[in-house]
């Protein structure tokens, strides 16, 4: 394992399972959500195209990417400027194995576990 990444375990999650928010960017992101969704559940990961996701939502938002062979990996797609800013770190493309250490990757394993499951986005809030 590369060095693990150990400043997660220092911020205060809050989890916002209404999307209780009138930032103008996380409603636009919501929006482009339903309408890739169409009259389905919720959209296909093939239906989710970076480059088609409004610019200013992009730096508001983080995209995972789940492996399954050889084994079940997750890696970020995508982690959106605002968020690498406040972290002081780009992850994007990386694996969580290789950055997380046991507790922060058991935390972000429940957090999918959540997201899969509500099977809509999910909107988590953090502070340093």
């Amino acid at each position: 394992m590369t060095e693990a990444i150990s400043t997660f375990s220092s911020l205060n999650l809050v989890h916002d399972p209404d999307l209780n928010t009138k930032t103008a960017e996380i409603l636009l992101g919501l929006e482009y959500w339903r309408d890739i969704r169409g009259s389905r559940v919720m959209p296909s990961p093939d239906d989710l195209d970076a480059i088609q996701i409004p610019n200013s939502v992009l730096p508001h938002i983080s995209l995972l990417d789940i492996e399954y062979l050889p084994e079940k990996r997750f890696h970020w797609r995508l982690i959106g400027t605002a968020i690498t800013s406040a972290l002081s770190r780009d992850m994007t493309g990386q694996y969580w194995d290789e950055i997380y250490s046991e507790d922060i990757l058991a935390a972000w394993l429940h957090t999918v576990d959540v997201v899969m499951q509500s099977r809509r986005p999910l909107r988590f809030t953090a502070k340093a």
